[in-house]
């Protein structure tokens, strides 16, 4: 069974007011570049015992702030990569980086199989290594 969507969880208990979340950290394994200066990721996460799917939408300021707060060595490397992919394309990341981000949820995205709210990153506080994986 496929985990809950957190940006739904949260929405469905906003009274349809604007939901903001701080997330300390947010696990980010993999990069989703869907157009240029367009990103998107997803993580699961645990929300009071229960997992929940976690997307974040971002645009290039907020990959920039990322950028900048990464060791110079592992910015060049992910920037690299970046300008030279193909959209859409996705990238593995290892190290993982742990986000510290402050986020909205964003508007409901449907699909056959489907329905979810991303969360749009507004700031990055902190970006920190994480897990080791194959990837970057």
């Amino acid at each position: 069974m496929a985990a809950e969507d957190f940006g739904l969880y949260l929405y469905s208990r906003s009274n349809g007011r604007e939901v903001t979340f701080t997330f300390l950290p947010f696990r980010m394994f993999q990069l989703s570049v869907m157009d240029e200066g367009l990103y998107t990721t997803t993580s699961n996460i645990h929300w009071n015992g229960q997992p929940y799917a976690t997307t974040l939408d971002f645009d290039q300021s907020i990959m920039n702030a990322i950028l900048r707060l990464l060791s110079r060595t592992l910015a060049i490397r992910l920037q690299d990569i970046l300008e030279n992919v193909v959209p859409p394309s996705m990238i593995k990341l290892s190290p993982s980086l742990d986000l510290s981000i402050e986020t909205a949820v964003g508007t409901m995205v449907s699909s056959k199989n489907e329905e979810f709210r991303p969360f749009v990153v507004k700031r990055v506080i902190a970006v920190e290594i994480g897990a080791k994986t194959r990837g970057l």
